[in-house]
């Protein structure tokens, strides 16, 4: 996540006179992102198509294009979107990467930074699987963990569903309630030891790929839920996942998997599954692939876990579970110092998503209209208070939690109009 601006030099295909932009440094997009009518007018021509994925969920298929450009007097060929030319143009992690540069979010400034060369270490993707019997209301601080990573490997985290295969509705105790305790339902998958993660830090998790199982089930729960009076349950209702689809009777819905739990080791532990500055079960269905997770290191090596997989979740799960799956999830994870934030923070390509928690919902959405405020007035020229004016003008709060002793919201903010801010 970066809200500030830096000069890079854009030179021609063919000789003749190169161009000098303005662009955002962000973190949470992947590469170069220019209008095409300007590359187009240097010579460039695309080379290839990717996918691209926007904060509303949407997709899209954009041309890329090999770009030569100069950045604090080094230069690179790097990958570049030619995007429509109304779209802010935005220097991603990747290209940060190619550069070997690094953002210094305080001084508002790019630093350069090692490179990591972790196949040196280990010539195969590291795999880890929910093989410990550890579970989300029974984590604790002093668990060893179960995988030691270097900050920027890429590795395979097999997810175990919040479930476990039991499929008589009748067996299942309400979430985090006394009865939920020591039961055997949301298994989680660590900890993962990032190395050099230590307090004030944070992790960047970059969900790569979430690969759903073939199948998942929704559970009425007894007394959970937004309507547990008309709906008391328990009922469940299993449906099949194929080609990319959910089969829900007649239904066929395309998956959209994201992670319910992925969080660090608070420093003080009440209930590690509760969501709170350090994640646990926020069920925020932006955590999907393609985005980036910033969570807080609270103690040394980030303590990294997941759980709670969905192959498709509605915001606010209004039944009170989602499509609960087993998945496979490819991650990476690097560290950031300082942190970004006192809590996490969901980045997609094209908006920043403050993560708020509290009691109750009215205290959640004020816990993330604060962080927001702060956030804005720290990395633009704009005062704390218009800060405040701004969040109510472009903000959107999405609820993700069911009802719980803990909810978890979050409030969505356009980086186009941020960008406009930026100092």
């Amino acid at each position: 996540m970066g809200l500030f601006h830096v000069q890079i030099e854009i030179l021609p295909v063919n000789g003749g006179a190169s161009t000098v932009q303005s662009v955002l440094v962000d973190t949470g997009a992947s590469y170069l992102v220019l209008p095409g009518s300007l590359l187009v007018s240097l010579g460039y021509r695309a080379v290839d198509r990717q996918r691209v994925i926007f904060a509303t969920g949407q997709a899209a298929s954009w041309e890329i294009a090999e770009v030569r450009v100069r950045l604090q007097g080094r230069e690179r060929t790097v990958l570049a979107f030619l995007a429509p030319d109304q779209s802010p143009m935005l220097l991603g992690a990747q290209t940060l990467e190619t550069f070997g540069l690094g953002v210094d979010p305080l001084g508002k400034r790019l630093i350069p930074v090692d490179a990591y060369l972790a196949q040196s270490r280990d010539p195969t993707v590291k795999h880890l699987k929910p093989e410990r019997e550890l579970y989300l209301m029974d984590a604790q601080p002093d668990i060893r963990p179960a995988l030691t990573v270097t900050p920027g490997e890429v590795l395979v985290v097999e997810v175990a569903e919040g479930f476990l295969g039991i499929r008589d509705p009748a067996r299942l105790p309400t979430p985090f309630t006394d009865e939920a305790v020591g039961h055997p339902i949301g298994k989680v998958t660590g900890p993962i030891f990032v190395e050099g993660a230590l307090p004030g830090d944070s992790l960047r998790v970059d969900l790569l790929a979430i690969d759903p199982g073939d199948e998942g089930v929704t559970v009425i729960l007894k007394n959970y839920g937004w309507l547990p009076k008309e709906f008391p349950g328990p009922v469940m209702r299993v449906s099949p996942i194929r080609d990319g689809f959910v089969h829900f009777g007649g239904l066929r819905i395309p998956v959209r998997p994201s992670l319910g739990t992925l969080a660090t080791m608070p420093e003080e532990l009440d209930h590690f599954g509760y969501a709170g500055p350090h994640g646990g079960d926020l069920d925020q269905n932006e955590l999907r692939a393609g985005t980036v997770c910033h969570l807080p290191v609270f103690r040394p090596g980030g303590l990294l876990f997941l759980a709670d997989p969905h192959a498709i979740i509605g915001d606010g799960i209004t039944c009170g579970t989602g499509l609960e799956c087993g998945a496979t999830v490819t991650l990476r994870v690097t560290v950031e110092r300082p942190a970004r934030l006192d809590r996490p923070v969901i980045e997609t390509a094209d908006a920043v998503q403050v993560v708020g928690t509290g009691p109750s919902l009215d205290e959640a959405c004020r816990d993330a209209a604060r962080a927001a405020v702060r956030l804005i007035a720290g990395t633009t020229r704009l005062s704390a208070e218009d800060a405040y004016v701004l969040c109510s003008l472009v903000g959107d709060f999405k609820i993700g939690t069911s009802p719980r002793p803990v909810m978890a919201v979050r409030i969505v903010l356009p980086k186009g109009v941020l960008s406009q801010a930026a100092r």
